[in-house]
């Protein structure tokens, strides 16, 4: 069961910091690479934003097609580290043919490197479910070093204007996906078909795109990749896509972070 978590947090780690970590994949391409470099640096030097994240897997089994889902929208504040701060809200959702989807909706906070989740009315008995868990969890680096891209090679990169933004079209080998979409295609996959059953999933065609606002930041990028494997003997075959787009860069944020925050029990201590 605390494997399931492990992965699970891996997830909710991913949802935030892979935004930068795709950010950071066009500095991989020598064509787009001074442009972009140079608009990745003016949009991490942003004081605040406002960050959407949609995370999902879309598996079809002998013609029945499920879906996991998990978004946030968050208000950000401060840049990376101690320094970054983050209040919001999001949800995951399972959606399975014939049934109504499952939505678990939460509360998110970031601050001092640590992640603080709040379910209301989770349990049958109507009581909430609280974690919380620090930005290394899992491992002895942080989950941005672990996401490191330096081992990616991009197979090819393009930069063209649309409707006066900058539009960056990438592809990635597909022998350097594995190491670039792990943390993210592994718990997505357990909330699709569970802990075990589902084999050799084979990752291919990583395709990332994003767009620079007039002013040379970065506001939408998105990342899709497919896979193919087994489960329970059968073929599946899955898509995965990561967006994130941010908005209201400047705006006055103000975070109000619950009282009860730092009592929220560590991940650790969950059976």
């Amino acid at each position: 069961m605390k494997r399931i978590w492990r992965m699970l947090v891996c997830v909710c780690l991913v949802c935030v910091c892979l935004a930068a970590t795709l950010l950071a994949l066009s500095s991989c391409a020598a064509t787009p690479v001074s442009r972009y470099n140079k608009a990745v640096e003016k949009t991490m030097e942003e004081e605040s934003y406002r960050e959407s994240i949609r995370m999902s897997a879309t598996a079809t089994l002998d013609y029945v097609t499920v879906g996991v889902s998990i978004y946030s929208n968050l208000d950000c504040t401060g840049n990376t580290g101690s320094t970054f701060k983050a209040s919001g809200e999001g949800a995951a959702v399972v959606t399975s043919p014939g049934t109504e989807d499952q939505v678990t909706p939460y509360e998110l906070y970031i601050r001092d490197n640590y992640y603080y989740y709040h379910y209301a009315n989770y349990f049958d008995d109507g009581s909430d479910y609280q974690y919380k868990f620090s930005a290394e969890y899992g491992s002895d680096e942080p989950i941005s070093d672990l996401l490191s891209l330096t081992v990616v090679d991009v197979e090819s990169a393009a930069v063209k204007e649309v409707d006066g933004k900058t539009v960056i079209e990438m592809t990635v080998k597909n022998d350097k996906i594995e190491d670039l979409m792990a943390l993210v295609v592994e718990p997505m996959d357990i909330m699709l078909f569970g802990n075990t059953g589902i084999v050799d999933i084979t990752l291919r065609d990583l395709t990332v795109t994003t767009t620079l606002d007039e002013n040379g930041r970065v506001v939408q990028s998105t990342a899709t990749v497919n896979g193919s494997g087994s489960f329970s003997g059968s073929y599946v075959s899955i898509v995965y896509v990561y967006d994130v787009t941010y908005t209201d860069f400047g705006a006055e944020i103000t975070h109000v972070f619950p009282d009860e925050i730092e009592s929220y029990p560590d991940v650790d201590s969950i059976e």
